[in-house]
């Protein structure tokens, strides 16, 4: 089942966060962004942002999240982290969280999706190739969410 997220299913969403870092590694320079992004999905949640989580009968089994954050243009959101754990991925569960937190943020009226991934990601490299609207500049990502994209 895929849902917005609400403010008890924040611890879970803290060891996703944490098993996302420990298995693309922090790709930025040795720089652990895990708490910074810790930190933003709470805030996210917390502000009605788009953080959607995959659940299963016991556990939440992965996430996607987008915000505006700090520093950023208006218009204009963030993706905080899509994770979702090695037993449940083939499902196409990833762009299903996805496509949800991108409809979130066009309702709230956002532009674009931001984000960055980590030096070796090739799972995100893929996923990112099947979709049209996408601009990679290194490992910047950038898409175009209006109606009309």
């Amino acid at each position: 089942m895929i849902r917005q997220a609400k403010h008890a299913d924040k611890l879970q969403l803290a060891w996703l966060v944490q098993e996302m870092f420990s298995e693309v590694g922090s790709g930025y320079g040795h720089v652990d962004r895990s708490a910074w992004t810790v930190e933003q999905v709470f805030k996210a949640v917390d502000n009605d942002e788009a953080v959607y989580i995959a659940e299963d009968e016991r556990a939440i089994v992965g996430f996607c999240a987008h915000a505006h954050i700090e520093g950023v243009n208006e218009g204009e959101c963030w993706g905080l982290g899509a994770y979702v754990r090695p037993k449940y991925r083939g499902d196409n569960l990833a762009n299903k969280l996805r496509t949800k937190a991108e409809e979130h943020c066009r309702k709230k009226g956002y532009k674009t999706i931001m984000g960055e991934y980590s030096v070796g990601n090739v799972a995100i490299e893929k996923s990112l190739a099947k979709h049209s609207g996408v601009e990679i500049v290194g490992y910047t990502v950038r898409k175009n969410i209006t109606k009309d994209s």
